[in-house]
């Protein structure tokens, strides 16, 4: 028995649902025939061995801007100048195509990671790498929900010139996550406590 599976494989595959190798970029292009059509073999296999999200993304602003006369050289270039998927941030103006950081639109949660430090060194390892020894001892020794917090605020700031600081101060001002549960009544005052980390 078996045997059989003979799969040619046609380039213009319209009927297959489920189409061979393809990164699922066909199923993009097949929505915009007249952008297929006008590409090289090169750009398509550039698309093909791209960033699946960042190649969609370059086929909906050739489709979104509709002037563009040479799509094969448009994916080259916009390829070569962002590989990876822009996302919200489209200004060209911000000229590191990867941000320092990465924005903490969807904070995760500690659920998949056993540390608050383990969580920085997946989410923001640069935010990681600027702690001394007594930061880091102080996050592990802390509540791992409220170390979290600490480490989020860093790395959405971007602009703390002492990490370590930041995040003994902060742990001393709220030792107790802020988020959700009303405030945790730290009573006021950052002076003394005497420190000893």
């Amino acid at each position: 028995g078996g045997g059989g599976g003979g799969g040619g494989m046609q380039t213009a595959a319209f009927g297959g649902t489920s189409g061979g190798g393809s990164s699922g970029i066909d199923v993009v292009l097949r929505r915009y025939p007249h952008i297929r059509n006008s590409l090289d073999e090169r750009s398509l296999r550039a698309l093909e061995s791209a960033d699946r999200d960042r190649a969609v993304e370059i086929i909906e602003d050739i489709a979104a801007k509709g002037d563009i006369r040479n799509h094969s050289a448009f994916v080259s270039k916009a390829l070569a100048e962002y590989p990876h998927r822009r996302g919200v941030a489209q200004s060209a103006s911000f000229s590191s195509p990867s941000s320092s950081y990465p924005a903490p639109s969807r904070p995760p949660r500690l659920s998949s990671y056993s540390s608050a430090l383990e969580m920085a060194q997946h989410q923001c390892p640069q935010v990681l790498a600027s702690f001394d020894e007594s930061a880091r001892r102080a996050l592990e020794a802390a509540d791992q929900d409220r170390a979290m917090e600490i480490i989020e605020d860093i790395a959405s700031s971007g602009s703390i010139r002492n990490p370590s600081a930041f995040v003994a101060k902060a742990l001393q001002t709220h030792p107790q996550r802020r988020g959700g549960s009303g405030s945790t009544g730290g009573g006021g005052g950052f002076g003394g406590g005497g420190g000893g980390l």
